[in-house]
């Protein structure tokens, strides 16, 4: 009976972790179309010659225990 409720309880926990609450909108890549520093606007090649340019954003949802 133990080890029944102990591969029960891994399942029902996997699947609470996994399944449970939506992700925040931010989640996932995005494309920077327009970066301003201070009140300049970058140009859209900056990134070629500078590394603080940004093309893209990545953000990751994690689940903390």
């Amino acid at each position: 009976m133990f080890r029944i409720g102990a591969v029960g309880f891994a399942f029902i926990s996997i699947y609470y972790l996994s399944g449970s609450g939506s992700p925040d909108y931010l989640t996932g890549k995005w494309n920077v179309e327009t970066l301003i520093r201070g009140s300049d606007t970058v140009k859209n090649d900056a990134w070629l010659y500078d590394n603080n340019a940004w093309t893209n954003a990545y953000f990751e949802y994690a689940v903390l225990l």
